[in-house]
């Protein structure tokens, strides 16, 4: 049972208050498909104590003053059992969404956005795919890559999140 408390407004309060209230369904819900899927992933929690642990429990202090690099890993590496026919592993990197007026929106960082390109141009190749996925509540995944981000990006307008000023792009997934 997840005893952190539940905001309905989550991404307008405080940092302080979000990093010690994250809730990890998502991961768990990612986990949960990547086992029914016949894969298994190891969670890259740079950030985290441990693969349950959020990273507002980090184990490194100034994780925040990190170089952009090591900032920017993804949150899993998923991958084929060593005896399947499967050859597939790809890096994931796990996002929010939210149901409104119809449709399937998520709140993406401007810094997001340069970090993504950067990891996949750095540790991307023929055999090892980067993508973002959104574990939605009734227990769809919806995955895209970096190219069809920027494409939708191209669609929306930039904003700013009133708490913070962090510039972000909502953009429609579903």
């Amino acid at each position: 049972m997840n005893d952190k408390k539940y905001y309905s407004d989550f991404n307008s309060q405080d940092y302080k208050t979000r990093v010690l209230n994250y809730r990890n369904d998502a991961e768990n819900r990612f986990r949960a498909y990547v086992a029914s899927s016949g894969y298994l992933c190891r969670a890259l929690h740079l950030n985290a104590v441990s693969d349950t642990e959020s990273y507002g429990e980090s184990i490194i202090k100034n994780f925040s003053k990190l170089p952009t690099l090591i900032k920017s890993f993804p949150d899993y590496f998923v991958y084929a059992p060593e005896n399947s026919e499967k050859q597939d592993q790809f890096f994931v990197e796990l996002k929010n969404a939210t149901w409104e007026h119809g449709k399937i929106t998520s709140k993406i960082k401007l810094r997001d956005i340069k970090r993504y390109c950067l990891f996949e141009q750095t540790f991307t190749n023929k055999w090892t795919r980067f993508t973002i996925c959104y574990p939605l509540r009734d227990g769809k995944m919806i995955f895209k890559s970096i190219d069809q981000i920027l494409k939708l990006i191209s669609k929306s307008e930039l904003k700013k999140f009133p708490n913070d000023g962090i510039e972000y792009f909502e953009i429609v997934i579903g």
